[in-house]
């Protein structure tokens, strides 16, 4: 904008500057319009289109996952043993075992396991549930052969080694979000992954509210005078005709602009505007600079005022104050001469 020099943003942006992605719940031209995403879905900037938190899908993430589903948009098939579990998380997947009263024992059983594949306590195996199973990071294993079913968040063959990088969950399938901090990746159990500071969301794709800053956005800023803060670090970006660490710093009678950098060019006592340099004139004078006096028969600010010195024969305009008497002359109307420095009357 030419009086202010912010910049015009593009959809999806906001800020002086366009240096920050519309706050979160808002997206498009000028961040104006609100996200109608559910259940804590993230909200694309620029679109509004939502992306789902895991557990959720449908257009507003309106939609639990279907029986036996789970994940980022509901991709995911559960591995439990269906006849020994009495659901799956919609979220991770996690297999919640059923418990039953066994005839042959006469007792409750609970079935136990990653996949709840077993009536043995867990970590043992067999059929009298005698051999104790070689799985490491509470992950179980099959109730005849011992092989290991991993926990989510681990593989191989005990179950020892972490989901490899850009990966995690069960069995190692689950891909991480995208949109993670650079030379970062997510947990390899949960999927999750820390913020870089600024940005808040389900990928980090919102920056902090205004107002605040930093790691987890739990800082508040302390910029002044619309002064705008960063939300990565709190630093103050302040408005043309500020300075200072919190914007608290008016610009000098001398100078102008973003951080007061520019020298005022003015003359003639005219005053500088502080926000873009501008010359604003006294009375009588025009010009870029206040260089110029009022053209022939004009007068006052900007020189918009016309002069009428027809009316007064022994006149003349002048630049600031409009018809003034000529030297020799005084009254309202300019029609009393001066002898000496007195009246005519006061000299008699």
């Amino acid at each position: 904008m030419p009086e202010t020099g912010q910049c015009k943003c593009k959809p999806g942006w906001t800020g002086f500057y366009c240096e920050r992605p519309c706050e979160v719940n808002k997206f498009g031209d000028g961040c104006s319009e609100t996200c109608h995403c559910l259940n804590n879905g993230g909200c694309h900037p620029v679109t509004g289109e939502c992306y789902c938190s895991p557990g959720w899908t449908g257009d507003s993430c309106e939609k639990k996952c279907e029986a036996w589903y789970f994940g980022q948009n509901c991709t995911f098939q559960c591995n439990c043993e269906k006849a020994r579990t009495l659901t799956c998380d919609p979220i991770n997947g996690r297999c919640l075992c059923k418990t039953v009263f066994e005839e042959s024992l006469k007792q409750q059983v609970k079935y136990t396991g990653v996949r709840c594949e077993s009536s043995c306590p867990l970590g043992y195996y067999g059929a009298e549930c005698q051999h104790q199973c070689n799985c490491k990071n509470n992950s179980s294993c099959d109730p005849q052969t011992g092989e290991c079913f991993c926990e989510r968040g681990w593989m191989g063959r005990t179950c020892d080694l972490k989901c490899p990088t850009g990966y995690y969950g069960q069995n190692c399938k689950e891909k991480c979000p995208e949109n993670m901090p650079p030379k970062t990746t997510c947990d390899h159990v949960t999927g999750s992954f820390k913020c870089r500071p600024g940005y808040v969301g389900l990928t980090c794709e919102h920056p902090c509210k205004e107002g605040t800053f930093g790691e987890d956005c739990k800082q508040m800023c302390k910029c002044e005078n619309a002064g705008e803060c960063s939300h990565v670090d709190g630093i103050c970006n302040c408005l043309p005709g500020w300075s200072g660490e919190f914007c608290e710093t008016s610009c000098s009678n001398s100078t102008w602009g973003v951080n007061c950098r520019h020298d005022c060019k003015c003359v003639n006592n005219a005053r500088c505007r502080k926000s873009d340099g501008h010359c604003i004139c006294e009375p009588g004078f025009i010009g870029n600079k206040c260089e110029e006096l009022c053209p022939e028969g004009f007068y006052g600010p900007n020189c918009l005022e016309t002069c009428n010195c027809y009316r007064k024969p022994n006149s003349v305009c002048h630049p600031a104050h409009g018809c003034v008497c000529k030297s020799g002359y005084r009254g309202e109307n300019c029609d009393i001469p001066l002898v000496g420095g007195y009246t005519a009357d006061e000299s008699e």
